[in-house]
């Protein structure tokens, strides 16, 4: 059985209990919605990413996502757009919501997996699929049929996909990094850089452990924050009391660790926090100074996007560290 980086065993009961009441309450507050323009401008953004340091459109373009997740939608959105693309994730997609499906979950990702799956498919996944896949072949002129070869499960620090897929000129991921294991990337992130077209870019946007939302409890989502909640947690309460830890596995890797990490391998072209000062409305001079060991650009970066190309002495495609041609 594959660990899902999603939860873990030694997360209490109540706490489970009371993230996955949380996450329900989102999906049902989300269910009528069947606007994509959140796809459209994730593909309108690595497009202009891909036309900027590539010099051509996204469509010309051999794309990898990193961790496309148990909603697969933005995948689908870029394919649907006629988008060379592939993809890995750890956990195993439902793409048409069969039992053969949710029994591959269990088998593949453990009984906690295969709730929260099941549960999300029929308050409002299963909907906004058709819906999604219905608004794509009315673009297209003709019925979407994804294959589901592109979408890999397996462990992305691992080489044998990054054999299969040499040469992608544009690679990206979002929200996925943190919860890689440091060990992994420190793995992944030289194998990526030698598969991939020497002048390509790879996306990086991780959420860092050190901003309000890096502990990723349900109540410090960004949305919740104009929202009046009785919040169990406090403020950073994952670096300061830590009582109630998320039920997923983060690495706890800060702003300097990244940088750090991705230079040994790549040039960073780009650097841009996604929104700035995100959290500073709860800042308190005695949590600043409880917090006095970390700047305020850790604890107020959060989601951070990276542009990198590989350092040009990086191993060519077709050498992998470790692999044979």
């Amino acid at each position: 059985m594959t660990n899902s980086k999603s939860s873990l065993k030694s997360t209490p009961t109540r706490d489970r209990v009371r993230e996955w009441i949380a996450l329900a309450r989102l999906s049902i507050s989300d269910a009528g919605n069947r606007d994509f323009s959140d796809l459209q401008a994730s593909y309108d953004l690595h497009d202009q990413y891909a036309r900027k340091y590539l010099g051509r459109p996204l469509t010309s373009c051999k794309v990898i996502e990193i961790g496309y997740g148990a909603r697969p939608n933005r995948l689908i959105w870029l394919f649907g757009q006629g988008v060379d693309i592939a993809g890995i994730d750890l956990d195993q997609p439902i793409l048409r919501g069969s039992p053969a499906e949710f029994l591959h979950v269990f088998r593949t990702n453990g009984w906690e997996r295969a709730l929260k799956t099941i549960g999300r498919w029929y308050i409002n996944e299963r909907r906004l699929r058709s819906a999604l896949l219905a608004e794509l072949s009315r673009q297209r002129g003709r019925t979407l049929v994804l294959p589901p070869e592109l979408l890999a499960v397996g462990d992305a620090s691992g080489e044998e996909f990054w054999t299969r897929h040499r040469g992608a000129g544009y690679i990206f991921s979002e929200d996925v990094f943190e919860h890689i294991p440091a060990a992994d990337l420190e793995r992944m992130v030289p194998v990526i850089a030698a598969s991939m077209d020497p002048q390509g870019v790879l996306y990086v946007k991780p959420m860092v452990f050190t901003g309000i939302c890096g502990g990723h409890h349900v109540e410090w989502y960004p949305h919740t924050f104009s929202q009046q909640l009785n919040r169990l947690t406090e403020p950073w309460e994952h670096l300061r009391r830590n009582r109630h830890p998320a039920n997923t596995h983060l690495n706890k890797l800060t702003l300097a660790d990244y940088r750090k990490l991705f230079s040994r391998h790549f040039d960073i072209l780009e650097e841009t926090c996604v929104n700035p000062g995100l959290g500073s409305q709860f800042m308190t001079p005695e949590i600043r100074e409880e917090l006095k060991q970390y700047s305020d650009e850790e604890l107020f970066s959060n989601g951070v996007i990276f542009l990198l190309r590989p350092l040009r002495h990086t191993a060519a495609p077709g050498s992998l560290p470790g692999v044979s041609s």
